[in-house]
C-alpha cells in the first residue's frame, strides 16, 4: 500500500507476547509471522519499543521538535536491530548483519512520507501512532507487505513486565490483548536458570534464582489491568499447532493462513541455535516429561506446592508431594 492509503489510528488489535521462564515466546511470534492481517517486526527488534517511543515524544514535546525527518530518525537510532546494518548476532546467537532487517533508507523515506500524511490530516502523534508507523514502515520494505486497512500489530516485548509497563499499555492502546507463552513450570523455570547460569550470568546463583523466580511468578500471574489476557502452551504450539493458531485467529478476527504453521521470521524460514546444532521448524516429537538440570527433586516438589494452583489453570499435571501444605 501506498503511504497515503495508510491511516496510522486504524490498527485493530495490538498483540503484546511475553514468556514466562523460558516457554517459546519467539516461537509465537515466528509462528504469527508473515500473516496476510498482521504486522510483525523481528521479534528481538522492539522488547521495549512503546516505552522507548513515549521518551521520544516527551523529548519531541520539550524540544518543540517540528521536522519529520528528525522524528523519524530519532525513532531509526532508537531501534537498531530493525535493520540490515545491525550485529543481529548480539541477541539472535547465529544470525549476522544483512541476514535479516530493512533497508535503513527505505524505511526512512516510507515513514517520513507516511508520517507527513498523518500530520497532514490534522492528527497528532501519539506512542500508539508512532508504533504503528514503525510497523508500517518495516512492512512497506518486505516484498509482500500487507493489503488490509486495519490490521493487527504483534509485538514480542518478550521480558516480564511490571504493574507501571502494564498500566502504560492499557493506557495507550484500547485495543491490547497480552498473549503469555507458559511451559510446564518447572521445566521453564529450571531452563531459565540453567540459560543464565551456564550461558549468561548476571550473578550470584542465589541472585539468579531469586530475580528469575520473581519474574517467573509474574509472568505466570493474572495482570490488574483491565486488558484481554491469554496464555498459549509451549507445549501444544509443538504438538497441537493448527487447534493453537485457529483459536488465536479467532480471538484477533483474522483468517487462518498456512504460513501460521511454519516458523518464520520476515517470511523467511527462522533458524535457532540448540546444543551446537541449526535448528527450524516444528518438534511433534517433543518431549513432555518433567526433566530438569538445575533444580533439584526436592526443588521440584516445593514448586509443585508453591505453584499448585498455577499448575492445576493451565492445564499441568499437579504431583503430590512430601511437602506439606
Amino acid at each position: 500500500m501506498k503511504s497515503a492509503e495508510i491511516d496510522l489510528d486504524a490498527i485493530n488489535k495490538v498483540v503484546g507476547i511475553c514468556y514466562a521462564g523460558r516457554s517459546g515466546s519467539y516461537l509465537l511470534s515466528n509462528l504469527l509471522d508473515g500473516h496476510s492481517e498482521l504486522l510483525c517486526c523481528p521479534p528481538h527488534a522492539l522488547h521495549n519499543s512503546p516505552f522507548l517511543i513515549y521518551q521520544i515524544i516527551e523529548k519531541i514535546k520539550s524540544e518543540d521538535i517540528q521536522s519529520v525527518e528528525k522524528i523519524v530518525y530519532m525513532l531509526i537510532e532508537a531501534h537498531p536491530f530493525l535493520f540490515q546494518d545491525a550485529d543481529h548476532s548480539l541477541l539472535l546467537p547465529g544470525y549476522k548483519n544483512k541476514e535479516i532487517g530493512v533497508d535503513k533508507t527505505k524505511f526512512f523515506d516510507f515513514a517520513v512520507s507516511l508520517l507527513k500524511t498523518h500530520f497532514a490530516s490534522g492528527k497528532t502523534a501519539y506512542p500508539k501512532t508512532l508504533f504503528a508507523l514503525i510497523h508500517w514502515a518495516y512492512e512497506a520494505c518486505k516484498k509482500n507487505p500487507p493489503k488490509v486497512r486495519a490490521p493487527s500489530i504483534v509485538w514480542q516485548r518478550h521480558m516480564p513486565m511490571e504493574n507501571d509497563h502494564l498500566e502504560f499499555l492499557s493506557n495507550e492502546f484500547n485495543n491490547f490483548v497480552l498473549l503469555t507463552c507458559v511451559r510446564q513450570l518447572e521445566v521453564a523455570l529450571d531452563s531459565h536458570l540453567a540459560h543464565h547460569i551456564n550461558e549468561r550470568p548476571f550473578g550470584t546463583q542465589e541472585q539468579i534464582f531469586s530475580t528469575l523466580f520473581g519474574q517467573f511468578f509474574n509472568s505466570i500471574s493474572r495482570k490488574k489491568q483491565i486488558f484481554a489476557q491469554y496464555a498459549v502452551r509451549f507445549e501444544d504450539m509443538h504438538l497441537n499447532t493448527e487447534l493453537v493458531m485457529n483459536k488465536i485467529c479467532n480471538l484477533l478476527d483474522i483468517g487462518f493462513e498456512d504460513i501460521l504453521t511454519q516458523t518464520t521470521m520476515d517470511g523467511l524460514p527462522f533458524y535457532f541455535y540448540k546444543n551446537g546444532k541449526k535448528i527450524t521448524g516444528l518438534n511433534k516429537n517433543l518431549a513432555t516429561e518433567v526433566e530438569t538440570t538445575v533444580l533439584t527433586e526436592t526443588d521440584k516438589s516445593f514448586i509443585q506446592v508453591l505453584l499448585n494452583k498455577f499448575l492445576k489453570a493451565y492445564g499441568y499435571e499437579a504431583p503430590s508431594s512430601e511437602i506439606s501444605e
